[in-house]
């Protein structure tokens, strides 16, 4: 099992002191998840993210490997599969996360139209489309970790719903702004981008063509986060 978490460290220390900081210091402190399971064989798997600094604080995106084969022996009595289920709960009481795979990754667009959401959700290669929320839900609450919206107003939809949801959505122009300062309206970005915007499923095409991936934009190229960073609330 792959997890992952963001740290941050002073502005002025070098990868190096996080490093060290990150196998003597982190492993061994009560309130985080390997003070808890001390037994836990761990590989760290750290990368410099300046797009998530703040201030004073230098971002870090820590990764780690954990061998699937050790939960059972973490708590005897139980099947590897229940043991694994309440490491990954503990895990994300800690402010860890399982990185999202491809097929845990699905693209939603989604439009208010007389009274309730009409949507489309991408996964699997294909396409559904929904024409009322109680439809798109059992879809929304089914193996997905990551959504990828266009626009976080589809996220309060949702979250009346479903409270955990804001947590898995990376939302295009939220990223966009991050990493270039601001977004150009979305007829504006799908043409840069080599989209026309003509039905609800074009909206999809263009999250699926810049999401962690570059985009153009009227004041340059950009890099956008990858997909499977962790979720960055705003």
């Amino acid at each position: 099992m792959r997890i992952q978490k963001i740290f941050y460290f002073p502005i002025d220390s070098t990868p190096e002191e996080f490093r060290y900081w990150l196998e003597h210091s982190l492993v061994s402190e009560k309130e985080e998840l390997f003070g808890k399971w001390k037994d836990l064989p761990v590989e760290f798997f750290p990368e410099r993210t300046p797009s998530r600094d703040r201030s004073e604080e230098a971002a870090y995106l820590v990764r780690a490997d954990v061998p699937d084969e050790v939960f059972s022996s973490l708590l005897p009595g139980f099947s590897e599969a229940d043991a694994r289920f309440v490491f990954i709960g503990s895990l994300l009481e800690h402010g860890w996360e399982t990185v999202p795979r491809e097929e845990d990754v699905a693209f939603l667009y989604g439009e208010y139209v007389d009274g309730d959401l009409q949507s489309m959700l991408k996964f699997d290669g294909e396409i559904r489309r929904y024409t009322m929320r109680s439809q798109l839900m059992p879809n929304i609450n089914r193996r997905f970790t990551r959504f990828v919206v266009l626009f976080p107003d589809i996220i309060s939809y949702i979250q009346e719903a479903n409270s955990n949801f804001p947590r898995q959505c990376y939302v295009v122009s939220q990223v966009v702004t991050r990493v270039a300062g601001k977004m150009d309206d979305v007829e504006t970005l799908a043409t840069l981008n080599g989209v026309r915007l003509e039905r609800m499923e074009d909206y999809i095409s263009l999250m699926e063509k810049i999401a962690g991936k570059e985009v153009v934009l009227s004041h340059g190229r950009f890099r956008m986060e990858p997909v499977s960073w962790p979720i960055l609330l705003e």
